[in-house]
């Protein structure tokens, strides 16, 4: 066999056999008391603010019967937001009986939207026990710090994932 082609093949058996390093690199937090820190204090009000405005209009949206899915979708995440703080975090575990109300209106509202063709119409009763399920969730928001309300939307986001599925069906139009 002629040099090169000995050369070549030594070559190509060293790239195959290169050992695979077990180091990798972990990040590090460069100011570990700060991430702690942060993790205690409270909600960023704009961010709250921001999506209690979103939970009110989706509301306000079903009130006046302009609702689509979307606001329904809207006020089913708060009320699991609401439902982890009172469970998981025991913040206003008080009001678990009215949490279990608005969340049995939410389930009503979307079985007649499916056989409405989508269209959400609350009854008086539905409508109380949702804008109180909201009020409850704006003052857990208060109670809470922000480490909770991430891990909150961490498990929120999980249930909607491994729940089985309660809302309303898009009905496409063809």
């Amino acid at each position: 066999m002629p040099k090169s082609a000995l050369h070549s093949a030594a070559f190509f058996l060293s790239l195959q056999m290169r050992k695979r390093s077990k180091y990798r690199p972990r990040p590090v937090l460069a100011d570990p008391v700060a991430f702690v820190l942060s993790g205690m204090r409270k909600p960023d009000k704009a961010t709250s603010g921001k999506v209690l405005t979103q939970t009110y209009l989706a509301l306000e949206a079903m009130r006046t019967g302009s609702a689509t899915k979307a606001d329904w979708d809207d006020l089913a995440n708060t009320l699991n937001a609401a439902w982890v703080l009172c469970n998981d975090f025991q913040v206003g575990a008080e009001y678990r009986e009215q949490l279990i109300e608005a969340r049995e209106a939410l389930i009503a509202l979307g079985r007649r939207a499916d056989q409405n063709g989508m269209r959400f119409t609350l009854y008086a009763a539905e409508l109380a026990a949702l804008r109180t399920a909201i009020e409850i969730h704006d003052a857990q928001i208060e109670a809470s710090t922000a480490d909770q309300m991430a891990r909150v939307a961490h498990r929120v986001m999980n249930l909607m994932r491994s729940a089985p599925r309660i809302s309303p069906k898009h009905k496409e139009t063809a």
